[in-house]
């Protein structure tokens, strides 16, 4: 896994209380103990989602990475360009990605949708990228959703530990429920895609998540993984 070459990654996953990939790891470990055909539809009924048929269970992929969208990138090499920063007018004319590949925490992928999943914990969405100061975390997985989904329906949903309301992931996924907000951050993408999208936005607690492990008899090391997740959500 392209995670296992992150020595940072890997440092937080071990002694970080508040790693989301510790947690993400372990939860789709437990819950692949549990057939999809009982997990997936509790899933669609918590983040609220119609328009994914229930039978239709996903793959589940983490920490999968995906390159800058082709449109984007075109847009971004020009806004440096005629940016009155000579650093960033130099970077425009760089051959490499302006902005390198993005990692999805979580893809629920079926053959009728590809759902893309930010997970969070005790951090907050990143509200920038290095060369965009508007680019924010949420902004770049749709985009990056709309880029791969082909044919299929294309989601965005958060996984998180609180739905404070001075947490910016919640302020922004509010506002993006506007499909005339979203195309602001998105103007090089079609708005009947961002209207598909701003449908199914959706935010879940982890709390709310572990309940559909629960009824599970589980033997130790499972019982104490669950226990520590269930404690770190809490």
């Amino acid at each position: 896994m392209r995670k296992a070459q992150k020595r940072g990654d890997l440092e937080r996953i071990f002694h970080s209380e508040n790693s989301e990939d510790y947690v993400t790891w372990n939860f789709f470990q437990l819950l692949e103990t549990v057939p999809a055909s009982n997990w997936w539809p509790a899933i669609l009924r918590l983040t609220g989602t119609n328009s994914i048929d229930s039978s239709d269970t996903p793959t589940v992929r983490l920490w999968q990475t995906t390159p800058a969208p082709r449109d984007y990138e075109a847009q971004s090499r020009k806004r440096m360009r005629n940016s009155p920063d000579p650093a960033w007018c130099a970077r425009s004319l760089d051959r490499s990605p302006v902005e390198g590949r993005s990692e999805i925490d979580i893809q629920f992928e079926g053959r009728s949708y590809l759902v893309f999943v930010e997970a969070k914990l005790g951090s907050d969405i990143s509200l920038s990228t290095t060369y965009d100061p508007e680019r924010n975390q949420i902004v770049r997985n749709i985009d990056c959703v709309l880029e791969v989904c082909g044919k299929r329906h294309p989601v965005f949903w958060m996984f998180v530990r609180d739905r404070q309301p001075t947490r910016a992931y919640i302020q922004l996924m509010e506002q993006y429920r506007d499909a005339s907000k979203l195309c602001c951050a998105l103007p090089h993408r079609a708005a009947t895609q961002i209207k598909e999208v701003t449908e199914g936005l959706a935010v879940v607690t982890w709390a709310d998540l572990m309940n559909l492990l629960s009824g599970k008899n589980w033997m130790s090391p499972e019982a104490e993984v669950q226990r520590e997740i269930q404690r770190r959500v809490a």
